[in-house]
């Protein structure tokens, strides 16, 4: 039996409140947890959708009238190899939990989204980017390889040579394959912490894309900020901010006490 502190009866919606449903949410902690929803999804004929820390813009993982599967309290850090930058994670591990490990070793994820609070399951089934996705990709591409629990309740190890159909089907597949269970991911050495920014301004489009072409064969990452409002000439008008990693190491501890910045203004 399904213990019922575990279902919370609540309305759901994403990041951005576009929109919001009605749905039972399951709080998995485990495996075995996981497997128990599924088997009673399939005798109240209900359909299961998972998610993660809520940071998605669109609407994914909503299921109205029927069952989302939580995992954030899946959120252990399973190894970490230092010397081959390799991780294996539960899907609710943060990219803040990452980075507070990874960075005093000085190695980093390949593709970071705009905030540290996605969980790692999130991060795959979205494939989500960061700002140097030019160069190093998206996020599947750090996926060195998985265990994805199926409607059937079977585990599948997926990897590029390994099950590979499921493994591309599932690495931005929104969720509609079934639910991480384990994520291996192989991160990137860099010379520090640090990074050296860089910003500018320019005055259209054009220049925009110009800019942005020339700024990506030098930096780490670039992003432009445009402005959609300006007219005639001026259309596109905006901000660059460029950045590539410092060989000057800083104190390692001062990133720490960055990432504890709480989620709130006034937590």
């Amino acid at each position: 039996m399904i213990d019922e502190k575990k279902i919370k009866k609540n309305r759901l919606s994403g990041w951005s409140r576009s929109s919001s449903t009605m749905c039972s949410i399951f709080f998995a902690k485990n495996i075995i947890d996981l497997q128990e929803i599924i088997s009673q999804a399939k005798k109240d004929n209900l359909t299961i959708c998972p998610k993660g820390s809520n940071n998605s813009y669109g609407d994914e993982f909503q299921n109205e009238n029927n069952i989302v599967v939580d995992t954030t309290n899946m959120n252990k850090i399973l190894s970490w190899d230092s010397n081959k930058g390799i991780m294996i994670v539960e899907p609710g591990v943060t990219i803040q939990q990452i980075l507070k490990i990874c960075l005093k070793d000085n190695w980093i994820l390949t593709a970071i989204p705009g905030t540290r609070f996605p969980t790692i399951g999130g991060c795959v089934t979205n494939n989500v980017h960061g700002k140097n996705s030019y160069e190093d990709g998206n996020f599947g591409d750090c996926v060195i390889e998985f265990d994805i629990l199926l409607a059937s309740n079977d585990i599948v190890t997926c990897a590029i040579d390994q099950n590979s159909d499921l493994y591309y089907a599932a690495i931005g597949g929104i969720g509609l394959m079934g639910v991480f269970t384990n994520i291996t991911l192989q991160l990137k050495k860099v010379p520090s912490p640090n990074i050296l920014v860089s910003k500018w301004t320019v005055p259209n489009l054009q220049q925009m894309l110009n800019e942005l072409m020339k700024a990506s064969k030098k930096y780490d990452y670039t992003i432009g900020q445009v402005d959609c409002f300006a007219k005639n000439g001026k259309l596109g008008r905006g901000t660059i901010h460029a950045a590539s990693f410092s060989r000057d190491y800083i104190n390692n501890e001062k990133f720490l006490i960055d990432l504890d910045v709480p989620k709130k203004v006034f937590k």
